[in-house]
């Protein structure tokens, strides 16, 4: 590091490890630097910040920045330990466990546990950002559709690219619908279930433009979008949660050494700020799923409010008496003609009442559980 013609030149000698700790622990604690420990040379202080910090130029640091390069080192009359980014030095006079373990493990087993925790810790935040980075990329075209209104035109060509990028997606969750069993789930047997969302969606992409299909078609676009977006957010969650709370390693070390290195690493290396920033991406998670457990409530218990309201309305004008309301007395009162005519106008009646309505009540929830598991198939592939 140094060479002949270094005004340093007398680092090149001996330094006494004693001498060399107790200059370090004064500088640490902003102490007088006194005794033996005052013969240290700047230029050893300065090769020990260099380790600590990985600077190689040694030459063009001042020994007033010394303080700044020794932060973060702990201090000991026998050793010396310091933690930066994904590194750790340990400097000590004598190290039974070392002199054991040195030519099978290379290291102290009170060194290695903690950078081992901290490497398990580092690599499971870093899978749940990177998770949650391709959960927003997969996201942002939904949100897109969701935030430009399509009768705007300069809305137009934002939505294009959104439509386009959706169309796998939407895709995988039609077959996820028509392939998966559904005898568990609401809104009809397996075959209305298929027979809804295969009728809809063949409608869908026969037309020429996604933002120019009937109101159901739209409908149910939207609806497929949402249950993408419920299913992307509600594993992202539960992944999220199982990694900071279940395999997350807290510090769970006993000697004060081992609990140093573990606390001063995870500040370093910027994992509690990562974990806190997680934390917060969690809580907002659980909002999303709210805000989207409650529409469908709201949306299920109004539909069913007007359905409701249909019958009810129904035992005030009876089936039989349909067409004598609309004024075909003739045709009523001609025997089973008369019947078929009111069953008939019954059922239309219903579907004009209904017909926008019943759809989603059949398809909604199938949606809602494809879109569950295709997000899992889809995280799963990003791991």
């Amino acid at each position: 590091m140094f060479d002949d013609d270094d005004d340093n030149v007398s680092a090149q000698h001996p330094v006494a490890a004693h001498a060399l700790f107790d200059a370090l622990n004064a500088l640490q604690h902003d102490a007088p630097v006194a005794g033996h420990a005052a013969a240290v040379p700047d230029a050893v202080l300065k090769a020990v910040g260099g380790l600590v910090q990985n600077i190689v130029d040694l030459h063009n640091v001042d020994v007033s920045e010394l303080g700044d390069m020794l932060e973060g080192v702990s201090t000991a009359p026998g050793a010396i330990t310091a933690v930066h980014r994904g590194m750790l030095l340990s400097i000590n006079i004598d190290d039974r466990l070392f002199g054991q373990t040195g030519d099978s493990i290379g290291i102290s087993p009170y060194l290695l546990l903690p950078q081992a925790a901290l490497l398990h810790n580092e690599r499971l935040l870093f899978s749940a950002r990177r998770m949650l980075r391709a959960v927003d990329a997969q996201l942002q075209p939904i949100d897109t559709l969701r935030l430009r209104d399509r009768l705007i035109a300069d809305n137009r060509a934002h939505r294009t690219r959104a439509h386009a990028a959706l169309q796998p997606m939407r895709e995988k969750l039609v077959q996820q619908v028509l392939t998966s069993a559904l005898d568990d789930l609401p809104g009809g047997p397996d075959r209305l279930i298929r027979f809804t969302v295969r009728r809809l969606w063949n409608a869908y992409r026969s037309q020429s433009s996604p933002d120019a299909c009937t109101h159901r078609c739209v409908e149910f676009a939207t609806e497929a979008d949402l249950a993408i977006r419920h299913g992307l957010i509600d594993c992202a969650r539960t992944q999220l949660t199982e990694l900071l709370d279940r395999d997350y390693l807290g510090n769970v070390f006993q000697y004060r050494s081992e609990r140093w290195i573990f606390d001063a690493g995870s500040e370093d290396r910027g994992l509690n700020s990562l974990q806190a920033m997680l934390r917060r991406r969690l809580a907002e998670l659980d909002a999303l799923i709210g805000q989207e457990q409650a529409r469908r409530s709201e949306w299920f218990n109004t539909n069913l409010t007007v359905i409701a309201l249909v019958f009810t309305l129904l035992q005030i004008v009876p089936l039989n008496g349909l067409g004598e309301w609309l004024g075909l007395t003739a045709v009523a009162a001609s025997g089973w003609a008369g019947v078929l005519l009111d069953a008939s106008l019954g059922l239309l009646f219903l579907l004009v009442l209904l017909g926008r309505r019943v759809d989603p009540l059949i398809y909604m929830r199938a949606l809602a559980h494809a879109g569950r598991s295709l997000a899992e198939k889809e995280l799963k592939a990003l791991a």
